[in-house]
């Protein structure tokens, strides 16, 4: 998916000032520190917790090593680098210019339809998009990629044309904006991408995540990872015993509900995994192949039953190992939120309550880490796990 990543702007709050103003949430054995002005979240073990609490209240450093010696039995040379080590990194991460998730610019083009051979409706969360074609042949291949969209003529909140052109095909939306595709193996992935900055901003107001998200014996089930984490062969070895589909690139949660909502189209399958995931669903060896603007090659696997959003019932991580024996690990909540941080595409401008309602949303939410060899497999070890839960 092409994207721009911008920097935040260098966060200018500094020293005790930070301390002071910084809210704590404890989460199980762990805190988590939020400073709003600089838009920060910091988790802190109890160690850490204990000394920012203390240098929020004026203690000065060397009373805190002092108190780490006499309270901790922590040794003089260790409680001065521990303390040392405390402050500089809480420093750093004040500093630290982060990306922020954006999207790719889109150059403006000329609105030029030419005449429409075919036109179908597609939903993508909460808005219609109508896409319109100039050449039956763009419109079938569409048609078939994103089925299991399909909506019905209705009124759309917006278009894409699909214009054949001497030089290639231009994709263009809202007669606003748009790409050129050179060869028609580009033309699914372009889409994908104009059809994501609708989703993107008709869906995202909070946070999202990269992330792949299904509903599993009536549960909802986030799985988050980038690019070669096994996401999208996770997602795929679901779908395969039963699970019905919401996303396998970024999911977004609702501010105030925590509802979660999925970028719905079909799996990008890289060319590198085709045979891995084929060996759950044999017909995607026999699908096109297409050509993203990066060069990825990639073939799209199309779901057959499609999920709808709501609350998380469970966070897995995975790990796919051909063959390997099934493993379950619990991931405690102030590392479930490392983690899933580590895949945040967009953390919008929060609040107090805002991390509040993270903080209880991730210690509430069970979260495990799966290692797998087959998709019988995972659907044990997720079973299982989620019947003690």
């Amino acid at each position: 998916m092409s994207v721009l990543r911008m920097p935040d702007a260098v966060a200018t709050v500094q020293g005790p000032q930070a301390f002071r103003e910084g809210r704590l949430y404890r989460l199980g054995d762990a805190a988590i520190a939020f400073v709003p002005s600089a838009q920060k979240l910091m988790v802190l073990n109890p160690t850490a917790g204990y000394i920012w609490t203390r240098v929020a209240a004026g203690v000065s450093p060397d009373s805190c090593v002092d108190e780490l010696r006499e309270l901790m039995a922590v040794p003089p040379p260790a409680a001065r680098e521990y303390v040392d080590a405390f402050l500089d990194g809480v420093s750093r991460a004040l500093e630290a210019e982060e990306p922020e998730f954006d999207l790719h610019v889109l150059p403006a083009q000329p609105a030029r339809r030419g005449d429409v051979a075919a036109s179908a409706c597609y939903r993508l969360g909460s808005a219609v998009v109508r896409i319109s074609c100039t050449s039956q042949r763009e419109h079938e291949a569409i048609a078939g990629m994103l089925s299991h969209l399909a909506t019905g003529d209705r009124p759309a909140d917006h278009t894409v044309d699909v214009v054949s052109e001497a030089d290639g095909l231009r994709l263009i939306l809202d007669s606003a904006t748009g790409i050129t595709c050179e060869s028609p193996r580009e033309l699914l992935p372009g889409l994908v991408t104009l059809l994501f900055s609708v989703w993107y901003r008709s869906s995202v107001d909070f946070v999202a995540f990269h992330a792949g998200l299904v509903a599993f014996q009536g549960r909802t089930v986030l799985i988050p990872g980038n690019s070669g984490s096994g996401k999208t062969t996770t997602t795929a070895a679901l779908l395969s015993v039963g699970a019905a589909y919401m996303s396998d690139d970024v999911v977004a949660l609702e501010r105030e509900t925590l509802a979660a909502t999925g970028f719905p189209v079909p799996l990008a399958v890289k060319a590198e995994h085709v045979s891995r995931i084929a060996a759950f669903f044999p017909d995607l060896a026999d699908q096109s192949e297409h050509v993203r603007m990066d060069g990825t090659r990639l073939r799209y696997l199309t779901p057959g039953r499609i999920g709808h959003g709501r609350r998380i019932d469970a966070i897995v991580f995975p790990r796919y190992r051909q063959d390997s024996e099934t493993a379950v690990e619990t991931v405690p909540p102030a590392e479930a939120l490392q983690r899933l941080a580590s895949e945040w595409v967009r953390v919008a401008t929060i609040s107090d309550e805002d991390v509040e309602r993270l903080v209880d949303w991730i210690g509430s939410t069970p979260s495990v880490q799966i290692t797998y060899g087959s998709p019988d497999a995972l659907r044990q070890a997720l079973d299982g796990f989620l019947e003690t839960r």
